[in-house]
């Protein structure tokens, strides 16, 4: 099995949330902050170097997200988290067999 660094679904959904922070207008604090966290928090997960353990950090992801979709004042951050919700959930990326 392919570390978790080195999964190509992981790094896409980095990716994906690396172009949601460089697209922010930066206008409004939580997308412009919630952007950010994502990303590092996406990253340490696809490192394996977690702050506090994997669900710490999905706590954290999904808290950013809520935070973006409900007070960022356009489109790009409320739907920011979209993406990195339906990937986690519905493709069941973090949960061990």
């Amino acid at each position: 099995a392919k570390p978790e660094a080195e999964d190509p679904v992981l790094a896409f959904l980095q990716r994906i949330a690396a172009f949601f922070r460089a697209e922010s207008c930066g206008q409004c604090v939580p997308c412009r902050g919630g952007t950010v966290r994502q990303e590092e928090a996406l990253h340490r997960i696809r490192l394996g170097k977690t702050l506090g353990g994997l669900h710490q950090e999905l706590a954290l992801v999904d808290e950013v997200g809520r935070s973006m979709k409900d007070a960022s004042i356009c489109g790009l951050g409320q739907t920011a988290y979209s993406a990195v919700e339906s990937a986690i959930k519905r493709l069941r990326l973090y949960e061990t067999p």
